[in-house]
């Protein structure tokens, strides 16, 4: 944007239902404005689907299946 030396942030934490958000600006001259607003709408988002019982659970199982195969495969071998 043309025109402009500096700039600041204000942070804020939307809540939970309607939330209106504005542009405002101040120039050099001391002159005040507000650009433009827009209204937004906070929704938690729901899980989908059935959750597994643990969080990279799965990975652990396959860890120790993979070894008990390799177990069972050693036994093999020395069976011969």
């Amino acid at each position: 944007i043309m025109g402009i030396t500096a700039y600041n942030k204000i942070y804020c934490w939307i809540g939970k239902g309607a939330n209106t958000l504005y542009v405002r600006g101040t120039d050099l001259a001391g002159n005040k404005g507000t650009a433009d607003m827009i209204t937004v709408t906070y929704q938690e988002k729901k899980a989908e689907g059935k959750p597994g019982i643990i969080p990279g659970f799965e990975t652990i199982i396959l860890i120790a299946m993979l070894g008990v195969c390799a177990i069972l495969l050693r036994k093999r071998k020395a069976l011969k």
